[in-house]
């Protein structure tokens, strides 16, 4: 029979062995969250034909390429007189340093081609994922062409004939990965002015603003030792359709509420306008942070601990993008043109492996507060109310989840001065580089699983 200071000895033994097992895990996060940090910031360099000198959006075939209407053009449309208040609010978004994968306009993702040194044509064609077979060649699509193949999508289900939407997608050439030419997109003062699109709706009192951006490529995460796309959690698709959404009261014309999209409707969430995160440039433009590869947008610069550490969001100032802007409109509206917009109710993929076309998404159909859902006695006053609940909900807009707590202020930068500076400069370095390492290592546990 053991006596107390055998029990005593026994379990200091046991929490030793507990402490050495954590402490040995800890390591292997710390190794892995390292390796990760240095993954996210290598380059990624694109084929040397991808960034010729040309002309923006130059195609096989000009006629077929779509110059975005921009929105100073597009005021005799504007019925409801919200031009003022779409530029008033525009965002004002900051890329990664180390961004690699650029946003590009829908027209030149789908209609411009190059040709490789062999003089062998490259762009996007549609195919069918179930064979492969080419429906509509490179140089050849129009986005009416895409509207016509809705309706005869819709004509088909309606005939209860097999059809599945998903077969059909986008066959896209890795140039394309790499977004528009900045060369042939940037504004007087240097900032990025690619296009983003616009769409409006009104409901319960209240104007949404939707800010879509466009990218042709969400680039992988580079998890430990795995690079590319090996694991599910690395992400690694396609084209990458994400925005923002700006709430109003319909008769003060107040900013109200913002939804910071990021990989979809669910893992956005929604602040105040006058929340302390967010910030405005000019008094009354937002300013969103684009994750690295994933474009996610956030309020702050910083690293957003997602997955359990393994797929983080890391966010910071390099290149500054002050878009320009082209209004879109739903199918139902009579602004809607198929011969420019057809891009939007595309009955397939962006992308082999890439994401729903806009006219899918629940959240470019409704904000938030959809009529069904308010018969239902549902109401979402915050955006988040349903989050995890067991209701229906493919009829609302964006959901979100709380706001993140699991953020790590990205590590200071430091360099520059004499030898002592230097010196001093460098351990402070360490220190911070090990600060931020410890914040993603104590944020790992608290980090969920995206719905």
């Amino acid at each position: 029979m053991k006596d107390a200071a055998d029990e005593t000895t026994d379990f200091a033994k046991d929490m030793a062995k507990e402490i050495k097992n954590a402490a040995k895990k800890a390591d292997e996060y710390a190794k892995i969250a390292e390796q990760m940090v240095k993954n996210w910031f290598k380059k990624r360099t694109p084929p040397d034909y991808c960034f010729k000198d040309k002309p923006a959006g130059n195609s096989i075939h000009p006629e077929l390429y779509v110059t975005p209407d921009l929105i100073d053009d597009q005021v005799k449309e504007d019925t409801e007189g919200l031009i003022p208040l779409i530029k008033k609010y525009s965002p004002i978004i900051w890329l990664h340093p180390t961004e690699d994968y650029f946003p590009i306009t829908f027209e030149e993702y789908l209609t411009a081609a190059w040709k490789d040194g062999n003089g062998k044509p490259r762009g996007t064609s549609i195919i069918s994922r179930k064979d492969g077979s080419v429906q509509v060649p490179v140089g050849e699509i129009s986005f009416e062409k895409m509207y016509e193949m809705r309706k005869e999508a819709i004509k088909d289900k309606a005939k209860e004939q097999e059809f599945d939407a998903k077969d059909l997608a986008f066959k896209i050439e890795d140039c394309t990965w790499y977004g528009s030419n900045p060369k042939f997109y940037t504004d007087k003062a240097g900032n990025l002015n690619t296009p983003v699109y616009v769409v409006t709706s009104e409901r319960n009192n209240k104007i949404y603003i939707q800010y879509l951006t466009f990218y042709g490529l969400n680039g992988p995460y580079d998890v430990g030792p795995f690079k590319g796309n090996i694991l599910e959690v690395q992400n690694f698709h396609e084209s990458d359709l994400e925005h923002v959404t700006l709430e109003f009261d319909k008769a003060t014309k107040k900013l109200e509420n913002i939804y910071f999209g990021s990989h979809g409707r669910r893992e956005g969430f929604w602040l105040a306008a006058n929340d302390d995160d967010v910030e405005y440039e000019g008094g009354t433009h937002p300013v969103f942070y684009s994750a690295h590869y994933g474009h996610g947008l956030y309020p702050r610069a910083g690293t957003y601990v997602r997955i359990f550490g393994f797929a983080n969001d890391v966010t910071g100032q390099g290149t500054k993008w002050v878009p320009q802007l082209s209004r879109i409109y739903h199918e139902n509206d009579p602004r809607f043109d198929p011969k420019k917009m057809g891009w939007m109710y595309f009955p397939g993929v962006y992308g082999e492996h890439g994401v729903g076309p806009a006219g899918q998404q629940s959240w470019f159909m409704n904000s938030r507060n959809n009529p069904k859902d308010l018969k239902k006695g549902i109401n979402i006053p915050n955006g988040r109310d349903r989050h995890g609940a067991k209701t229906e909900d493919t009829d609302s807009g964006d959901i979100g989840r709380d706001y993140p707590t699991t953020f790590c202020r990205n590590p200071k930068q430091f360099g520059g001065g004499n030898i002592w500076d230097q010196v001093k400069d460098t351990a402070e370095s360490i220190a911070a580089e090990a600060e931020y390492q410890f914040c993603i290592l104590k944020e790992m546990p608290n980090a969920k699983i995206p719905d």
